[in-house]
């Protein structure tokens, strides 16, 4: 039984560990995309800002929600540009790795054969460490939290679009923020399922991984496989 809890490595570890790599670039892709899009954000910010300085509108909320745009904006362009670069150093000694995993080799079939299923495995567990460690890092959380705020602030934005339509026609003279305000909603509307899904999914890994729910599991897992007559551990291989 202990030698079985040995040789069988839990099969959600290994699968994790398969699809670090992966996952890793999907991460520094993301983060160039939303390193792209807010980047456009705040420079189109600044030419609104600039285009309509000085003209009056009785409507003062549309000013502040501009300014709310432009800060979550920039902090997103400096977060990202963190996670990417992480995510890319990952990727680059993942690289080196993989080289040095290639490069040893002792001539005998059956040892490099040994060798190469060692060495790979502890690659992949270094590559799900890279993973983790960036998903845990401070700049990947407050980038979370800044699209949260991001998201709220844009319904706060279709709201000021829909509530003050005949005020902002016919009492403010700033053309161009409420243009772009108004792209800007629709926008938001037309992507808001595809940043709720994203943003569920981020909540229920959060939540999966607390200690206060996968430790309950961990230790379920383990009743169930004690009450194995081999003793193997099956359930804690997919927890």
């Amino acid at each position: 039984r202990d030698i079985a809890n040995k040789i069988i490595p839990p099969f959600g570890l290994l699968l994790a560990g398969s699809l670090a790599p992966m996952q890793i670039r999907l991460m520094a892709g993301s983060a160039w995309w939303s390193l792209a899009f807010n980047g456009i954000m705040l420079a189109t910010c600044c030419g609104v800002v600039a285009v309509d300085y000085g003209k009056s509108c009785a409507d003062g909320r549309i000013w502040f929600w501009l300014l709310g745009v432009m800060l979550v904006s920039g902090l997103l362009v400096l977060l990202n540009s963190i996670i990417r670069s992480s995510a890319l150093i990952a990727l680059t000694e993942m690289e080196a790795d993989s080289r040095a995993v290639g490069a040893a080799k002792t001539g005998v079939a059956i040892w490099d054969s040994f060798n190469a299923i060692q060495s790979g495995s502890a690659h992949m567990f270094r590559s799900l460490f890279r993973y983790d460690r960036i998903r845990r890092s401070y700049a990947f959380t407050l980038s979370t939290v800044g699209t949260v705020f991001y998201i709220t602030w844009g319904a706060y934005g279709v709201y000021i679009t829909v509530a003050d339509v005949v005020e902002d026609t016919e009492h403010c003279d700033l053309k161009s923020l409420l243009a772009f305000m108004h792209v800007f909603s629709f926008v938001y509307m037309i992507s808001l399922s595809y940043s709720l899904v994203g943003l569920l999914l981020w909540f229920i890994s959060t939540f999966a991984n607390n200690p206060c729910v996968s430790l309950p599991v961990i230790r379920m897992a383990k009743q169930f496989d004690d009450a194995n007559p081999m003793g193997l551990p099956i359930f804690l291989s997919f927890v």
